[in-house]
This record gives C-alpha cells, structure tokens and sequence, in this order.
C-alpha cells in the first residue's frame, strides 16, 4: 500500500519538478546574461521552452492537472518567458539604446505578463488554436535571434536595430487577438504520404546541420503564418464582397 502510495505521490511531483526545471532554466539564464554568456542563456530559455511543454502533458497523461500546478507553472513562465528574455536581449546589446531600449524591454515584459494573464483567465474555447503568440514561441523569437547573432558574430547597429524591431512584433503578437495554432491535435498514428515523409526527413537532415537556425527559422515562420492567414482571409471577404 506503501508503494502504491508512493507512485501516486511521484506522479504528482513529476510535472511540478519540470515546471521548476522550466524556472531554474529562466535564472540560469539571467545569471548568465550578466556573465556574458548569452549562447549559455539561449541554451537554458531553449531547455526550458522543452520543459514548459513537458510538464504540462505529462501532467494531462497521468491525470495529475491541479490549480497548484496552473499556478505554478504561469508563475514560472512569466520568469523564464518574460522576465529572463527581457533581461538577457537588453544586457546582450539593446542597453545601448537608452531609455529606447528599456522601454522595448520592458514592453516585453508587460505584453508576456498580460498574455498570459488573459491565457489563465479565459481559456480558448477552440484548443487547436492559441489567442495571441504563446510566449514561449516569443521568447524562442527573441532570444533565438540574439543567439544567432553571438553564434555568428553579427554584433553590428543593424542587428541591434532588427532586435529592437523584432522584440516589438514579439510584444504585439503576445497581446493580439490573432489565432495561432497550438499542435495539440496532431496525431501520429494517422497514415500519410510517402511525401510527407520525404519532407520530414529533409527538415530533420536540416535540422542536424544547422540546428539553431533551423529552430529558429521554424518560430519566425510560425509567427508569421498568423498574419498571412489573416490577410488571406481578409482578401477572401474583400472578394466575396466584390462578387457579390
């Protein structure tokens, strides 16, 4: 009875210990951002957008989702999605913009705040889509943009400028009313073309050859296929209108 009592008990932990993981990763990297080490901090916000979506699967799995848990893990997304991207962009470059750049920093921050407030306090109805980017993928937006650069050496004004501009998208798509799709339905046990598997090992042969640009290739296309989904279906109705 012991034992039994003591699985049911490591099952609970499990999610709760990744979503701490998920947080630690969040202070590594702030740690790191002041030593310098911004490939390190990249690393460890990448290490724990894996944990973010570990937990709270494994939690859906065992049956194990409570309200301490929900609150624990958007406590720990607010510090690794939120505080720990601002931190690391502005201690990487955008502190030399001034007030300019505590203010995009900052604007992060709050917009990764609200968003996740708003997730917490009114959940989608559709589950295959999100309102608004998550903000893990923004943090991966930002952050993975930094990483290519200390990657590459590309520590020029431009690259600050295209920071500045990119961390501003970030903010906004967090905060908009834009549907994204969430990847929670995808079934692998379906059958599908031999064409599909080509094009997955093709992504997977780029994926090992360059992984950090092929990451993060996938977010900006992710992040911009909400737009052009909306203004195709803006197009769309303008037509119909037309026709009509």
């Amino acid at each position: 009875m012991n034992q039994i009592n003591n699985k049911i008990n490591s099952i609970f932990l499990l999610p709760s210990l990744l979503t701490i993981g998920s947080l630690f990763c969040g202070y590594y990297a702030i740690i790191e951002s002041f030593a310098g080490n911004f490939l390190n901090a990249g690393n460890s916000l990448f290490i724990a957008l894996i944990l973010d979506g570990l937990d709270g699967k494994i939690a859906r799995i065992t049956n194990t989702t409570t309200l301490f848990g929900a609150e624990l893990d958007a406590f720990a997304d607010i510090v690794s999605f939120g505080v720990a991207p601002a931190i690391v962009i502005f201690k990487w470059k955008l502190f030399l913009l001034g007030h300019l750049g505590w203010f995009i920093v900052f604007l992060y921050c709050a917009c990764a705040g609200l968003r996740l407030a708003r997730f917490n306090s009114r959940k989608s109805e559709d589950n295959n889509y999100f309102i608004g980017l998550p903000s893990p993928a923004a943090s991966v937006l930002v952050v993975g943009f930094m990483y290519i650069c200390s990657e590459f050496n590309l520590n020029n004004n431009f690259s600050i400028n295209i920071m500045a501009f990119i961390s501003i998208i970030a903010s906004i798509s967090m905060i908009s009313t834009i549907r994204y799709y969430s990847f929670k339905n995808i079934n692998f046990h379906k059958s599908g073309k031999f064409t599909v598997l080509l094009f997955l090992f093709f992504l997977l042969s780029l994926l090992i050859i360059s992984p950090s640009a092929m990451i993060y290739s996938f977010f900006i296309c992710y992040t911009l296929s909400a737009y052009i989904l909306l203004l195709l279906k803006i197009f769309s109705k303008k037509n119909k209108v037309v026709k009509d």
